[in-house]
């Protein structure tokens, strides 16, 4: 069995990114468009930047990434769905 070709990344769109800051969702889950993106891993930092948000304080963060078929058949468009939620403080008395 031989490896197809890797897929890259055509487009990339973000939602919800802290204060508007696209640039860094997509630095902080390594998704630059043209280059390859490998599912696994894209999922495995998906998780990790959501974990980061909750120690933020981001209790109901949820990080979405999803990649559909590009008009090519190597490529994918990626978009990438932030949602933060409240910021919560606990203060222990």
């Amino acid at each position: 069995v031989e490896p197809g070709p890797r897929l890259t990344v055509r487009a990339a769109a973000v939602e919800g990114a802290p204060d508007g800051r696209n640039d860094d969702v997509l630095d902080r889950l390594s998704l630059t468009v043209g280059e390859p993106v490998d599912r696994q891993a894209l999922e495995a930092r998906v998780e990790a930047y959501e974990e980061a948000l909750r120690g933020d304080g981001y209790y109901e963060a949820r990080v979405t990434a999803d990649l559909a078929p590009a008009e090519d058949a190597a490529g994918v468009n990626a978009r990438v769905r932030v949602a933060m939620g409240p910021h919560v403080r606990v203060v222990f008395t």
